[in-house]
Parts: structure tokens; C-alpha cells; sequence
């Protein structure tokens, strides 16, 4: 179609339909559709989920590698992140106690107090972890996720 409109405007061929009749023509035509695109697309999409999801095993294979201890203290800190927030390092184990016991209950203030135990026992002791003391750590760490999003939740409907 091209090469013909280029041929009738620098040949003034009289042989060769007019722009009009060419472009009425090609009205009715349905679009052509390079469905490439859309496999590009799909397959930069699946090399990303990839991955992430090799991220994800790197790091979960990074935390089992780690002592115990270590493992205590990242997970209280995330918990004590997500319940505090970046706020936290002016204030005593009691004040932030409190501001949890506020803001979120008396009953994540407790499970607090009872991490902030565990947790100075992994950090300033020779003393070995329990799995039972990993596995409050980690309950922590996942209730006061779970508590920040019911929080930010009702902030929102607010």
C-alpha cells in the first residue's frame, strides 16, 4: 500500500488508485496484530516472578544457616520494627512495653517482654536457644505483622 502511494506521488501514474480509494480499502481491513509483543511481555513477566522467587530461597536457606542466636535476634527485631517502627532506639525495653501495651494490648506488650527475655539471653549469654524460645520469637515477629496490618487497616476505614 505504501510503495503504490509512494508511486503515485512521485510518478503521477494515473494507473495506481487514488489515496482515497487506498485508504477506504483499507477501513474495512481488520488491524493486524503482532501478538509478539505480547509474548515478550509475558515471558519478562515470568523471568521476574523467577526471580523473585530465587530470592526468596536464597534468603530463607541464608536464615536456616544462622545460629540460633542470630535468628533470635532477626526475628524480634523485625517484630519490634513492626510494632515500634524505626523510633525505637532512644527508648528503654519498659517504655516501649508500654507504648505496645497502648497501642496494640496487653497481651502483645506481654508476648514483648517475654521476646526482649529471649533476646537477651541470645545476645549477652552462652546459654543455648531452645527451639521452643526460636519458635516464640518467630510467633512474635508474625503476630505483630499481622497486628501492624490490622492496624494500618483500620487507620484506612477511618
Amino acid at each position: 500500500m505504501l510503495e503504490k502511494l509512494i508511486v503515485m506521488l512521485t510518478h503521477n501514474d494515473v494507473t495506481v488508485k487514488d489515496a482515497k480509494e487506498i485508504f477506504e480499502e483499507n477501513k474495512t481491513k481488520p488491524a493486524e496484530k503482532s501478538y509478539a509483543v505480547y509474548i515478550v511481555i509475558g515471558a519478562v513477566i515470568l523471568i521476574l516472578c523467577l526471580i523473585v522467587a530465587i530470592i526468596a530461597l536464597v534468603r530463607k536457606r541464608k536464615f536456616a544457616a544462622l545460629p540460633d542466636s542470630k535468628k533470635v535476634e532477626k526475628l524480634f527485631f523485625a517484630g519490634r520494627k513492626k510494632l515500634c517502627g524505626r523510633d525505637f532506639s532512644d527508648h528503654t525495653p519498659r517504655e516501649l512495653s508500654e507504648s505496645i501495651k497502648k497501642t496494640f494490648g496487653a497481651e502483645m506488650a506481654e508476648s514483648f517482654a517475654e521476646c526482649e527475655k529471649i533476646y537477651e539471653k541470645a545476645r549477652f549469654s552462652r546459654l543455648e536457644i531452645t527451639k521452643e524460645e526460636i519458635a516464640v520469637v518467630k510467633n512474635f515477629a508474625d503476630q505483630a505483622k499481622k497486628a501492624k496490618k490490622l492496624k494500618v487497616q483500620e487507620g484506612a476505614e477511618k
